[in-house]
């Protein structure tokens, strides 16, 4: 089975069409020469924030889908031509419209370069991500949203995750005024509201 063919079975079984997106995908298990056997591994990102892990195996009979959370970070990719220029005083202002709206009382500092905003944020002990893919043999302390919390921050160079079971993380870049490109990282608790995460999403990534 091709990555097309995969990609529709696990599409399916996911349901919402084209709300999600493939992120990354490998190939795994050894397929036998009647074409069964192996199969794909699939991380879908949702339109909001959503991310799951897709296996899909190869069976004589049938194809097997299983899904399960994933808490990874989805990276969200434009061209300047599909995002429109923003500026930070725009974004600045529709976050804090939406927080106004729901009385969220969260801790903004727009008093500083970029965007920092936190709601219900806590210290984690997680094992940090090392440079060829494994994770360190000791915990260290991170600050992260709660169940029902979220963080928003900025940055000019590219994030460099911590990933975490207790979160998830959306990040993505949008092309300022004078052609820099901002970073923007959205780490939101799996309890959030969905509708208060798509308004996030739509705000900081334009979707």
């Amino acid at each position: 089975m091709g990555i097309s063919e995969a990609v529709k079975a696990a599409k399916i079984k996911l349901g919402e069409g084209d709300d999600w997106y493939e992120l990354e995908a490998e190939l795994v298990g050894q397929a036998n020469p009647d074409g069964t056997g192996g199969g794909w591994n699939i991380i879908f990102g949702h339109k909001n924030g959503r991310k799951k892990q897709v296996v899909v195996d190869f069976e004589k009979e049938h194809v097997r889908v299983d899904i399960t959370p994933w808490h990874g970070a989805a990276v969200w990719s434009y061209t300047a031509a599909e995002v429109p220029v923003v500026t930070l005083g725009k974004l600045r202002e529709e976050i804090s419209t939406i927080l106004a709206s729901r009385k969220i009382k969260a801790t903004s500092r727009f008093d500083t370069p970029g965007l920092n905003v936190t709601y219900r944020v806590r210290d984690f002990q997680v094992y940090a991500p090392l440079a060829h893919g494994e994770y360190s043999e000791s915990l260290r302390s991170v600050q992260g949203p709660g169940a029902d919390g979220f963080a928003i921050d900025s940055s000019m160079a590219r994030f460099d995750d911590v990933c975490s079971p207790y979160w998830d993380t959306i990040i993505g870049s949008r092309l300022l005024g004078n052609g820099e490109r901002l970073w923007l990282r959205l780490q939101v608790g799996e309890r959030i509201d969905d509708e208060l995460r798509r308004e996030l999403v739509n705000i900081l990534f334009g979707v």
